[in-house]
């Protein structure tokens, strides 16, 4: 059970309450709430700024105060420090979970009207003086960053953050890209180190006890809310969690990547059905197919596997990802490229990569400046780059990106022949697969079958206690499985 706490005088009444029906408590924390006091010290500096200078107390749903501001990080990690020192001894408490759903965003009610408008924060003075220096540290001197970003800057103290973080049209092109880029890095790397900060001062005050995240996030972060989840996910914590389905895929390879469990936050079953799928047995199979999932993936609990892998561009140079067994990688809309990953990646498709770009590619660098685009369609010493244009509807454009991967990977380790069925197979220790296959379809009956690579002479349904003995085909050094499932049914098959 979980308990949502601002006084931390609360807490062992409602442990005592909970251990009684046999629940550990999970302390979630929300300290943005905690630091009021500050209003008479630094006034209007508590709070997040926009570009106009516009602030406030509250908002519904995300935080507001200036988490770039010494003092508040200060006040801020006193206070959890004490909450986890005073709980340190309670053996009813399971563990410390900050629910802030981050972003710093914060909505501002127009003046006589009901039109409620994002504002983005990060331009308050400590933000401001903080970006300036993380510019000096950066590039030493103004020199240097001019001749990076083709600027004439006098000094650091010239710089300004740039008043528009997102705009449609016309595109940006040479300094303006490379200020922007650089002023969202900041508040993303710094938002992180606020995180990274508050779990420190919960493991000082209790270090045996694990903290966790609430991320509520599009898939790859939120770049106006200064979400980068891949630094997010490297700010100490001892689980890596997600709010209902936000985000999922991506978080499933930075736990892996960072080495940590998983944990899903506020699980709720119905939340990926589409809203007109409102009939008992489509809400039956989605609610079975999400406990699948969490099966096949291992969310601590139930996993999915299939699903490509997703790596933080970064990370292609810094030595998390070698890429040495990666056949086959698809970039989402990248126009602006860092150089480093340009190149790392070049020489990944010369070495026998198949890269498949959607949409335009690396046609400016990380500073706006122009760069030769890759042909399309272009062979290399032994690898490939596909271009797929952003034409048409989404479905023929996901095809089009389907269809390059399955050319790239004609050699599979498991295959169904309905696309509807979802696939996760691991190796286990003794040289036996483990595969489960789901009918993720909330609407029909999938009858098909799967194919995996190998010859295996025993294969066991183990979905029912003591497991069942499938009969098995073999074609062509494959071994091939007959499934009948309903929606959102499941089959977990062992094969030696």
């Amino acid at each position: 059970m979980a308990l949502n706490v601002t006084d931390p005088a609360l807490i062992p009444s409602v442990a005592a309450r909970l251990d009684k029906a046999g629940f550990p408590l999970l302390v979630w924390l929300e300290p943005q709430y905690t630091v009021d006091g500050l209003w008479g010290e630094i006034g209007e500096a508590l709070y997040l700024h926009d570009a106009n200078g516009n602030w406030q107390k509250r908002t519904r749903i995300n935080n507001t105060i200036n988490v770039f501001h010494p003092r508040v990080r200060q006040e801020v990690c006193r206070w959890l420090e004490g909450v986890s020192s005073a709980l340190r001894g309670d053996s009813r408490i399971l563990g410390y979970e900050l629910v802030e759903e981050s972003a710093l965003r914060f909505d501002v009610s127009e003046p006589n009207s009901a039109k409620v408008q994002a504002r983005y924060g990060g331009y308050s003075r400590a933000a401001v003086v903080a970006f300036r220096h993380r510019l000096e540290q950066t590039y030493a001197s103004i020199e240097t960053l001019n001749g990076k970003w083709g600027t004439r800057y006098g000094s650091f103290a010239g710089i300004t953050p740039p008043p528009l973080l997102h705009r449609r049209e016309p595109s940006r092109e040479g300094p303006e890209v490379a200020l922007l880029a650089a002023f969202q890095e900041f508040r993303a790397a710094e938002h992180a180190e606020y995180f990274r900060q508050m779990v420190a001062a919960l493991h000082r005050g209790d270090p045996t006890r694990p903290v966790i995240p609430q991320f509520t996030t599009p898939l790859f972060g939120d770049p106006l809310g200064a979400v980068d989840l891949s630094r997010m996910a490297e700010a100490g914590w001892d689980i890596l969690s997600f709010h209902t389905d936000a985000a999922f895929p991506y978080l499933y390879s930075l736990a892996r990547y960072n080495g940590r469990p998983l944990w899903n936050d506020e699980h709720i079953w119905s939340d990926r059905a589409p809203r007109a799928e409102t009939s008992e047995q489509a809400l039956r199979a989605r609610a079975a197919s999400l406990l699948w999932r969490n099966l096949m993936w291992g969310a601590r609990g139930l996993v999915r596997f299939n699903r490509p892998a997703f790596c933080p561009e970064r990370y292609l140079v810094d030595g998390h990802e070698s890429l040495s067994k990666v056949r086959v990688i698809v970039v989402p809309v990248a126009p602006y490229l860092p150089e480093t990953v340009r190149q790392r990646l070049a020489d990944w498709v010369e070495a026998g990569g198949v890269l498949v770009a959607l949409g335009p590619f690396a046609i400016h660098d990380e500073f706006g400046h122009p760069q030769a685009p890759e042909p399309s369609d272009a062979n290399h010493n032994k690898g490939r780059h596909v271009r797929v244009p952003l034409q048409g509807s989404v479905e023929a454009i996901a095809g089009a990106v389907c269809d390059a991967v399955d050319a790239a990977l004609s050699d599979r380790a498991a295959v169904a022949t309905d696309n509807r069925l979802e696939l996760m197979l691991r190796a286990l220790p003794d040289s036996s697969r483990l595969l489960i296959v789901l009918n993720g379809d909330a609407q029909r009956t999938v009858v098909g079958q799967v194919q995996v690579r190998g010859e295996f002479t025993q294969v066991v349904d183990a979905t029912v206690d003591g497991g069942i003995r499938a009969k098995p085909e073999h074609e062509a050094g494959t071994t091939v499985l007959a499934v009948n499932l309903e929606p959102g049914e499941a089959r977990v098959f062992v094969l030696r």
